[in-house]
């Protein structure tokens, strides 16, 4: 895994039609909310038969989740900068548009197992701590904390998408993310006839 300060020579733009991010934003949307819905009723599900909480009863938890829900983009751009930073990245940043955080680098090239790492680190490291904040803290939050998991995994489905989709594309293969947008790059190869 390694992540190169510059385009090493012998790479060019990919050719083919590489999506890694949803381009059209109603897409986006359809997708979170699709996520969110199913993840959110296998929790509900779980709740109503093992009775784990008292939902209905608490709303200063659900507040709390409404809260940590609105907030949850900003720690995971900073888990996605943090990524960068133990892959070897020098010029990873934040930046906002909006109000909406991204994290990316202009230029800095990830390897593919560098970008998998980048892309999948805020999804496995919140999951982690939803994980643990519910084996540690009282079942009666089970539905809050599933709640935040639902939507944390629906707002990453892009970052899901792309490290999926990144696995099937051949080894030779640099990603530049800037947060925005990402590009991927083919080692060029000479044919010959």
């Amino acid at each position: 895994m390694k992540v190169y300060q510059s385009l090493p020579d012998g790479y060019v733009e990919s050719n083919e039609h590489v999506v890694l991010k949803c381009e059209k934003d109603w897409i986006r949307i359809t997708q979170v909310l699709g996520i969110f819905f199913i993840v959110f009723i296998i929790g509900f599900i779980i709740d109503s038969l093992f009775h784990l909480s008292d939902w209905d009863k608490e709303i200063t938890g659900l507040a709390v989740t409404i809260f940590l829900c609105l907030i949850q983009r900003y720690p995971h751009e900073l888990i996605h900068k943090g990524a960068a930073i133990l892959l070897g990245s020098q010029r990873v940043q934040c930046s906002f548009e909006f109000g909406n955080p991204y994290a990316g680098s202009k230029d800095e090239y990830f390897d593919k197992g560098a970008y998998r790492v980048f892309a999948l680190a805020p999804v496995i490291l919140i999951s982690l701590c939803c994980l643990g904040a519910w084996t540690f803290l009282l079942r009666r939050f089970f539905v809050y904390i599933w709640l935040f998991f639902s939507y944390q995994v629906a707002t990453s489905s892009n970052d899901i998408f792309s490290a999926r989709k990144v696995r099937k594309i051949s080894e030779d293969i640099l990603i530049l993310d800037t947060g925005k947008e990402t590009t991927v790059y083919v080692k060029k190869t000479d044919k010959k006839e």
